[in-house]
């Protein structure tokens, strides 16, 4: 059994594109971003947004994003990363869009 730890932010960046670029259709992950939050009972996780090409999120089915999930799970907590992981989905286009509002 991996002892828990608090895996660097890169590093599950890292596991987190793997995972993604393994389970969704070739060529829909654009990359990950990470960045440390709180879940609903205030304990530490860690939010990570995959960042779609456009066009995506309509090819990718449903049973896609269950496999992401669990393998994302299991593939942290095998690492030993204890923190669990929120995860969201948004398009290239909408990141961008977003950022565009936020100046």
């Amino acid at each position: 059994m991996v002892a828990t730890q608090l895996l660097e932010l890169d590093d599950v960046r890292q596991i987190a594109e793997e995972v993604g670029r393994r389970q969704l259709p070739e060529g829909s992950v654009h990359r990950a971003e990470v960045q440390p939050t709180l879940d609903s009972s205030g304990q530490g996780a860690l939010r990570i947004l995959f960042v779609l090409e456009p066009g995506a999120p309509e090819r990718i089915p449903g049973d896609a994003l269950l496999k992401l999930l669990v393998g994302l799970r299991m593939e942290l907590e095998r690492r030993g990363e204890e923190r669990v992981p929120i995860v969201k989905y948004a398009t290239t286009d909408e990141v961008a869009e977003a950022r565009d509002d936020d100046d």
